[in-house]
């Protein structure tokens, strides 16, 4: 844990909290960003997994001190009031896994707490892994492995035996973000080369899609809101704005085909917007699109571009706490 990390977990109790949510916070709400929710046991050592334990903690410190909200109650409080109500916040998954399903709506039921689910819609369809998650699940079945980018014009990208770790998680990030920068056909090329090099599908590992049917019941309970998140994940600022028009109309008719219900609310992939992809989002009519760049939500936010709290496997309890009310993002 870093120093930085480590001191503002000591200043997470809750009259400090308080006082800070008080100074800071009016008019301002936070909304988390998750991925995925396994079992404890899964130990999947991956930033994008929170343990069901910890998510656990993390829904029940929402429910004892602030109030949870799904994103269309907070627009309608928004209209009404002129600003986000106070001691509010919203609870978001990305991409669509089946532990949100199995693992963490069973925990937002017990606790009520409304949750938005952004579902990339491929790998519902297909069944099949976005290449970033078998990248994932094939380092997590491996020992120490070497990914050699030189051909590529960078490096060659060490990963150690799996840990449950920051530290293993780190060598994990560094290559990813890196085969984020490629081509998309070249870093496809790639993430097969690495993680199938025979041309047989990898095998099955801790990640998984969200089926239809999975889907069709997650958006039956009264707590969840299903949006759209594209259709293969793509990085839409990397696409002509035609191909990116036709991702996102594509995700949101699938979803509303299989559904039977509108989907008015977008994340973009790995948060990269730019002007016209709100501009885009606007004339689509969809209500909302949030990023990954962190932030609180403000009452002046353009609603096509709002920020997000990660929220991932190795972060402290203190540290999820102050990051919560204001004190650091």
């Amino acid at each position: 844990m870093g120093i930085k990390r480590a001191l503002l977990s000591m200043a997470a109790v809750e009259p400090v909290l308080r006082l800070v949510r008080w100074q800071l916070r009016a008019g301002r709400m936070p909304c988390l960003m998750y991925h995925e929710v396994l079992p404890d046991a899964a130990g999947a050592g991956l930033w994008t997994v929170v343990r069901a334990g910890d998510f656990e903690r993390q829904l029940t410190h929402l429910s004892r001190h602030y109030t949870p909200l799904s994103i269309d109650e907070a627009l309608h409080e928004r209209g009404r009031r002129g600003r986000w109500p106070d001691g509010a916040v919203l609870v978001t998954f990305d991409d669509g896994y089946a532990g949100n399903l199995k693992t963490a709506l069973p925990v937002a039921q017990a606790l009520g707490v409304p949750v938005t689910v952004y579902v990339a819609t491929r790998w519902v369809q297909d069944g099949r892994l976005h290449w970033f998650d078998r990248m994932m699940d094939y380092l997590a079945s491996r020992g120490p492995v070497e990914v050699d980018l030189r051909d590529h014009g960078d490096g060659v990208f060490p990963v150690g035996r799996h840990a449950d770790t920051e530290g293993w998680w780190n060598e994990v990030s560094a290559l990813l973000e890196c085969l984020k920068s490629l081509p998309e056909e070249t870093r496809l090329h790639v993430v097969d080369q690495v993680t199938a090099p025979d041309g047989a599908a990898p095998p099955a590992g801790r990640l998984a899609p969200l089926s239809i049917e999975d889907l069709r019941t997650l958006a039956g309970s009264d707590l969840v809101t299903i949006g759209a998140h594209s259709h293969e994940h793509e990085i839409l600022t990397g696409i002509p704005l035609p191909a990116a028009r036709q991702s996102v109309t594509r995700s949101r008719d699938l979803l509303e085909q299989w559904l039977g219900q509108p989907v008015r609310h977008f994340a973009y992939p790995n948060g990269n917007h730019a002007p016209a992809l709100m501009d885009l989002l606007q004339e689509l009519s969809f209500d909302t699109a949030v990023t990954t760049r962190p932030g609180l939500w403000k009452p002046d936010d353009n609603l096509f571009a709002l920020p997000r709290i990660g929220i991932g496997r190795f972060d402290p309890v203190g540290y999820y706490r102050t990051r919560l009310a204001g004190l650091v993002i």
